[in-house]
């Protein structure tokens, strides 16, 4: 059983055409990971992420709290390169 889960909504800071090239393996390789719920379709414009509608999808994670936290990190830092855009 987890002791920590966390579902972080994704978030797309510059609006873009949506990436092929396998983003959704490098949050699928988080340690917590365990679900992911997108609606990037590649090619298609990915909006900037200004409220819950408008972002690109969310992520759960679950394990022991300080790898949640260092994977939720992670995310981010991962989303600061432009993780769903082209």
């Amino acid at each position: 059983m987890y002791q920590n889960v966390r579902n972080v909504w994704l978030i797309n800071r510059r609006p873009g055409p949506g990436r092929e090239d396998g983003w959704q393996q490098r949050i699928e390789s988080l340690p917590t990971f365990v679900a992911l719920t997108t609606k990037v379709v590649p090619g298609q414009t990915v909006p900037l992420t200004v409220d819950l509608p408008s972002a690109p999808g969310f992520v759960s994670l679950a394990g022991g709290l300080a790898e949640v936290e260092r994977d939720h990190r992670l995310l981010r830092e991962m989303e600061g390169g432009g993780l769903y855009v082209g």
